[in-house]
């Protein structure tokens, strides 16, 4: 301010200055007070903040130990080291003996030998792999149907094959195939089309009946019965339609159109006419999900086709045996003539070589080495005598005495069609066969075997076969996939490391006491640490003094409902011998600490855990078995209280009138659409004319448990010509026509956007450049649309060129997919619209029955939310009346009742006590279907769960007592903050107003000073005047 740049007192010798701070100071002492108040507010907030956490600490620990699990811990003890196990909380108490014969392991395929590993192979065609589709182009190499193989082992339904390329030398590569799960199963491998995999030599050229049953076989397992099996596997060029063998009949099947249901109905109609006890049917699988479907073949076991249709169904399998190694003769002989091939039976004197008589004679001799499969060596002199043939040589080399067929590997020796000698290992796979056959023609003859060199490297194809683990347990013989086995003992996995047949492993499961103690002590310490901070904080010294909570009556109220709690006693109906935690061995001290005695502990623990845990945790009980106790909520409060039943709970269900025992329709089928009002699902029953009871409810039930995943197909097709062939994943952008045979357009700067949201939810935001169009592929674009819309639905173009997208899991679904060009070349790239062909759903619980000749239908579920709406859709004449079943909705009934005379809301058979009463949270399940009295439900919360409502009403988030002083403090701080904000305002004006006045009086002085200097000067000369 102005007047603060003037020195204070230079005239009257008064330093003002100071005398108007004094003055401010002085009237300063009320905001130094209330600074000293804000700083014990403080002080006091963060003890209080210090002692929410130790009590935070104390909750969290008897959240623990008031669960239903907390004494269900479990310990589990193997006496070998070749089992281990462990147990989970509901693994019985016992001893068990288990007993390993074979570990599962894991099998391992290898292809044939290639030079080239990064070559184009010239193969195209699809393959399944357990159960994922591969496609392979001509220009693919062997890495890349490797990196093709291994694109399919991702995601929910990822493959479990692992492909790598191994290379045993410069020019020897080959493809392995390792399958990530063990078990008999394997690898299991379908050749679709084009022959890929016996071309790479991963299968041979042999079939076998897959899943072979007592009366035919049976398929491979499929998501349903109702969708074509190419679809259902994704194929883009499944086998060609044409006619299979199955038994004595010929049927025609095509796999882009016909679905099981389709196919089986094919086979029947062709058995029916050749008058054949075949019969196909479309059977569910249980054991691999409600919806899943194989087709079952009776009456034959006898499967032929040439087409690959009863392989991609899985009625047939191509084999997997190994290759022998084979040695083969240079030299290809011929007999006298020089025209035919030489046979075994040929005379060595007749043989010709490139049609010159050889000119063997008797005592020329051969001179003859080797080495056989296991690199044992061999080697003899072979001398000729008169009349010996081919066959004498062949002879003599599979001699068991120091031939071929001595020692622990053999091989054999034979003549070829073509004239040759050929040396066959006798066993498959690797081989160190050799030979050299040395002519020594010591009368002047031509004979040269010539190099004996590999025809056939000797392999195997099943390098390691997949087995499932074999053991025993109890007694019991057991197969399984895995060495991790989790199902043969409730709550108990057992890990198999090694064993044999003998070696019996005892396996011992108990209670974990110890885990028990532990927590009960961490409860414990939970607690003593909050008490020995109350203590402190409320103390004083011999001076008066404490802590900033001295003497607080808040902090002790709180410090005593949570000693309070300690020190509950359960009713004796509820808690038995185990009434307070003084029964436990857990005693409060004389500072109010509680110590354990860990050895009463224990035995109390081992006596009666069930004991111990209704001590700490809530426990329920109905009177009666139809009342089964659900839980409670923070505020229900502990009691027995009668139930009453003025409603018991209904399931849904309809039973119709007046059905005659067929349905009667016109030839067009009519459809019965049963909605199930709990999951929005619709299920569809096609209703024929002549349509017996048992054949409506078979329908009506096979489609109830049939799950769906949920598809979407493009509406527009994408072609590679203007004459319909349609487009592939190897077109080139360039090349795509639509269906009017005009080219799309796709230039270089093109964007494609893909949007959306993924089967989860997750949106989809994509954008596709095109860079050029004329070296760029369809299945580049797919592959980025893949990416984008993640694993868990997969993306293709099919086998009618319609982008398609299938879930690979069934149940409802979020996805959404829009694909749209900018067009920005001018352009008319267009998928069309993608929509829904078909709904996710699960299976649903409804029933159909036969009830006295009369369709009756129920809901598994029960109350208002449960049932299903049904209406129908004629296929001509409407000839649904004949059913008996009227369209409308149908629902059950709500149980109804009060839960100690308290209103209570029922859903379904659970009935909960309403608000603002005793039993408000309290939830039982009420299964029975009487009215009245009937029964009473007790609920007692033990101590455990009495100190988790005391410490969570402190410590909560919401409204608890901590934050809330917390807040009151801040609240009281931020009003002294805002009145010392007021007060030191005032006295800023205060001061700038003595400042001024002071200056004012200052400046007065100096006027009068001056005044008083110049009448003193001017004395003189009025002086001189007056004279």
């Amino acid at each position: 301010m102005e007047a603060s740049s003037f020195f204070s007192g230079l005239l009257s010798g008064v330093d003002y200055r100071s005398l108007v701070d004094a003055i401010i100071n002085a009237q300063s002492r009320p905001i130094t007070r209330l600074e000293d108040r804000i700083d014990r507010i403080e002080t006091r907030s963060d003890a209080y903040l210090s002692f929410k956490g130790l009590l935070s600490s104390l909750k969290d620990a008897s959240t623990a130990l008031r669960s239903s699990d907390a004494f269900g811990a479990r310990t589990a003890t193997s006496s070998s080291s070749s089992v281990s196990v462990s147990a989970a909380n509901n693994a019985p108490v016992g001893s068990h003996e288990i007993e390993v014969f074979q570990l599962a392991t894991a099998e391992k395929l290898g292809s044939d030998s290639f030079q080239d590993r990064s070559a184009d192979l010239g193969l195209s065609g699809e393959f399944l792999i357990n159960g994922r589709r591969v496609a392979v182009a001509a220009t693919d190499s062997l890495d890349d149907i490797a990196q093709a193989i291994n694109g399919v082992n991702s995601g929910s339904t990822a493959s479990g094959v692992n492909a790598s390329v191994v290379s045993v030398g410069s020019s020897d590569h080959r493809l392995i195939l390792t399958s990530e799960r063990t078990g008999a199963t394997g690898v299991d491998l379908v050749e679709v089309s084009g022959g890929v995999l016996k071309s790479l030599g991963v299968l041979d050229a042999t079939m076998s009946t897959k899943h072979i049953t007592s009366d035919g076989a049976l398929s491979d397992r499929f998501a349903n019965g109702t969708q074509s099996v190419g679809g259902l596997l994704g194929l883009t060029s499944p086998p060609a339609a044409g006619a299979v063998g199955i038994g004595s009949l010929s049927v025609t099947l095509d796999l882009s159109t016909m679905s099981l249901t389709d196919i089986a109905d094919a086979i029947n109609a062709e058995a029916s006419l050749a008058g054949s006890g075949i019969q196909a049917t479309v059977v569910p699988d249980p054991d691999a999900g409600a919806s899943v479907r194989r087709l079952d073949i009776s009456g034959t076991t006898s499967f032929t086709d040439a087409g690959g249709i009863l392989e991609t169904l899985g009625f047939l399998q191509g084999g997997k045996s190994g290759v022998a190694h084979e040695l083969t003769s240079a030299t290809a002989f011929q007999d006298a003539g020089g025209v035919n091939p030489a046979t075994a039976g040929t005379q060595l004197s007749q043989l010709s070589i490139g049609g010159n008589g050889a000119g063997v004679q008797a005592g020329d001799t051969l001179t003859i080495s080797g080495t056989r499969g296991d690199g044992s060596t061999f080697g003899f002199t072979y001398t000729v005598g008169g009349g010996d043939t081919l066959q004498t040589i062949v002879n003599r080399l599979n001699s068991n005495v120091d031939g071929l067929q001595a020692g622990s590997r053999t091989a054999t020796a034979s003549i070829s069609a073509n004239g040759e000698l050929v040396i066959t290992d006798d066993q498959v796979g690797g081989s160190r066969l050799s030979l050299s056959i040395v002519a020594n023609n010591e009368n002047g003859g031509t004979l040269d075997f010539g190099a004996v060199g590999t025809s056939a490297t000797g392999r195997l194809r099943q390098i390691s076969a997949g087995a499932d683990a074999q053991l025993s347990v109890d007694g019991v013989y057991l197969e399984r996939a895995t060495n991790s086995i989790a199902d043969a003992v409730e709550g108990l996995t057992v890990e198999l490391h090694a064993g044999s047949v003998g070696d019996v492993v005892a396996v011992m499961v108990g209670k974990d006491i110890d885990a028990f103690v532990s927590d009960i002590q961490a409860f414990i310490d939970a607690y003593n640490s909050s008490a020995e901070f109350v203590r402190t904080q409320l103390e004083r010294d011999a001076d008066g003094n404490g802590g900033p909570l001295a003497g607080d009556s808040t902090l002790r109220s709180m410090a005593s409902d949570m000693r309070r709690a300690m020190q509950t006693a359960l009713a004796p109906g509820v808690a038995g011998n185990l009434g307070r935690l003084g029964d436990l061995g857990i005693e409060i001290q004389q500072d109010g600490s509680f110590s354990v005695d860990t050895a009463r502990l224990k035995e109390a623990l081992e006596t009666d855990s069930g004991a111990v845990q209704r001590l700490f945790g809530i426990h329920g009980a109905g009177s009666v078995s139809e009342l089964e106790f659900v839980g409670v909520t923070d505020a229900s409060v502990a009691g027995t209280y009668g139930v009453e039943i003025t409603q018991a709970a209904t399931r849904a269900q309809i039973l119709g009138t007046g059905f005659g025992g067929t349905y009667v329709d016109d030839g067009t089928s009519d459809s019965m659409l049963i909605k199930d009002i709990a999951s929005g699902a619709t299920y569809t029953v096609a209703l024929s004319n002549g349509d017996t009871l048992q054949d409506i409810i078979d329908k009506i039930n096979t489609e109830m448990d049939t799950a769906l995943s949920e598809i979407h197909e493009a509406s527009a097709q994408l072609f590679s010509d203007g004459v319909g062939t349609v487009a592939t994943d190897s077109t080139r952008l360039s090349d795509l026509f639509d269906n009017l045979g005009a080219n799309l357009g796709v230039a270089a700067g093109d964007t494609l956007t893909f949007s959306g949201t993924t089967r989860g939810g997750a949106t989809i935001d994509t954008q596709f450049v095109v860079t050029d169009p004329s070296t760029q592929t369809v299945g580049e674009m797919m592959a980025t649309l893949q990416s984008a819309v993640g694993p868990d639905t997969r993306v293709y173009l099919d086998a009618n060129g319609r982008i398609r997208a299938e879930d690979q899991e069934t149940g409802s679904s979020l996805f959404t997919l829009d694909i749209t060009s900018d067009n920005a070349g001018g352009g008319t790239f267009s998928v069309g619209t993608i929509a829904a062909v078909q709904e996710g759903r699960t299976t649903s619980g409804i029933v159909a029955v036969d009830n006295g000749g009369q369709l009756e239908l129920t809901a598994e579920g029960y109350g208002s939310n449960e049932g299903f709406e049904i209406s129908f859709l004629a296929g001509g004449t409407d000839g649904s009346a004949s059913l008996g079943v009227a369209a409308a909705s149908y629902t059950g009934l709500d149980v109804q009742g009060t839960i100690g005379g308290f209103a209570a809301t029922g859903l379904g058979q659970l009935l909960t006590g309403d608000a603002d009463s005793a039993v408000e949270g309290i939830s039982l399940l009420y299964t029975g279907s009487g009215v009245g009295s009937v029964g009473t439900m007790s609920v007692s919360r033990g101590i455990a769960s009495l100190v988790e409502l005391a410490a969570d009403a402190l410590v909560s988030s919401d409204g608890g007592s901590i934050d809330d002083l917390v807040e009151q403090g801040q609240r009281n701080i931020d009003s002294m903050e805002s009145r010392i904000s007021t007060i030191e305002d005032r006295l800023a004006r205060r001061r700038e107003l003595l400042l001024r006045r002071f200056l004012a009086a200052e400046t007065a002085l100096a006027r009068t000073q001056s005044q008083t200097d110049y009448l003193f000067a001017s004395l003189p000369q009025f002086n001189q005047n007056e004279r």
